[in-house]
């Protein structure tokens, strides 16, 4: 899954042209995901904490000014703006 995620995140780590590497503490904005790779879970510590979204096993990142899919999203976006 990690090396999944390198790929469709493309992201250089440096000058060398070497792609990043995550460290354990990592991380990729929500807005990379669709809202279909997330899945919804009760939260029991707290009564009032009510549910909480957790990506789902094998949800990749696939949303980016790349993409032409997330492209059409962020224009109307900026139209409602």
């Amino acid at each position: 899954m990690c090396k999944l995620w390198v790929i469709a995140i493309r992201r250089v780590a440096d000058k060398t042209g070497k792609l990043w590497r995550p460290s354990r503490n990592s991380l990729v904005c929500p807005s990379h995901f669709r809202a279909d790779d997330y899945k919804t879970t009760n939260v029991r510590v707290f009564p009032t904490a009510g549910k909480k979204m957790r990506l789902k096993d094998g949800a990749v990142p696939s949303k980016f000014c790349w993409t032409e899919k997330s492209a059409n999203v962020d224009r109307q976006l900026r139209a409602e703006r």
